[in-house]
């Protein structure tokens, strides 16, 4: 008889990009999963909890709060839920804008500790943390709430970093490596990328395309993280120069327009695109398709 895979939480997670701690409140909290268990109490979760978690990153992204999404998981396939979808970062938003306009850290953190404990980080960044950059660069009059908000921003995801980036030091690395003005972005990637149980080797703008080779030689790392904000042909043909020599996937994130893109595709550069979410998704395919996960 065949016996079935199961997955170990860290595992899964990795599987999923659904971290630990939100697998955990979803299973305590709203019984959305229902993990096996070993001896010693250790989650093990099947094959089938991989489509079930990702119904339930749908419903979320559909707009379904958690006591719908329960109803829905725990109705037969062919009944009907007649309920309304709601916004559900609404009230995030609304509550961390209060908490930046008061200069609060405390309350800014609150809000975002309980978006990060529900919710993907991918999903956190799409639906929270990007909104409010944007609200705030796009609002030149706030610019003292801007450089508080960014500047909070920077420690929470260096703090996360540093936290989950320690319970790595098993996995695959990636290099990650930007202009300075994009660091904050690559810092909110990396995040989103070590969900995924990888570990990062943050240069953020302090690695020229020069020492792009050694690192990777001495550091034994499998992919190369790069965001590009609107790069010309130069920057693409010293770019190239570089890359020949390189045998990892190479990712670029960015604002590129098309026939910039081609050129990256044409030194075998895998393009990203610049929304956060679907970026990490596609990091995920390829590096799983590249090393046969």
């Amino acid at each position: 008889m065949k016996t079935k895979k199961l997955f170990p939480i860290r595992e899964f997670g990795a599987l999923t990009g659904v971290n630990a701690s939100t697998l955990r409140a979803w299973e305590r909290r709203y019984g959305l999963i229902k993990p096996e268990r070993t001896p010693k109490g250790h989650r093990l979760f099947k094959q089938e909890d991989v489509h079930q978690v990702n119904r339930i990153k749908q419903l979320i992204s559909d707009g379904h709060g958690f006591a719908n999404i329960k109803k829905i998981i725990d109705s037969p396939e062919d009944s009907r839920i007649d309920s309304n979808v709601e916004d559900l970062w609404e009230e995030p938003i609304r509550k961390a804008k209060t908490a930046v306009s008061d200069f609060s850290y405390t309350r800014v953190d609150s809000v975002f500790n309980n978006m990060s404990s529900l919710y993907p980080i991918e999903m956190v960044s799409e639906k929270f943390l990007m909104p409010l950059l944007d609200y705030y660069s796009d609002n030149q009059e706030l610019e003292a709430e801007s450089g508080f908000f960014n500047k909070w921003l920077k420690t929470r995801l260096s703090s996360r970093f540093h936290h989950d980036n320690s319970l790595s030091n098993n996995s695959k690395k990636v290099i990650f490596t930007s202009s300075p003005q994009s660091e904050t972005n690559l810092m909110l990637m990396s995040n989103m990328i070590i969900a995924q149980d990888y570990q990062a080797l943050f240069f953020g703008s302090l690695l020229p395309h020069k020492y792009y080779q050694a690192v990777i030689e001495k550091s034994a790392a499998k992919a190369l993280f790069i965001i590009l904000e609107q790069p010309s042909k130069e920057d693409i043909d010293q770019l190239a120069k570089t890359l020949h020599e390189i045998n990892i996937p190479v990712f670029v994130f960015g604002k590129i327009d098309k026939n910039i893109e081609n050129l990256l595709e044409d030194i075998n550069v895998i393009v990203l695109g610049n929304n956060n979410t679907i970026a990490a998704n596609i990091f995920r395919q390829q590096m799983r398709h590249q090393y046969h996960e």
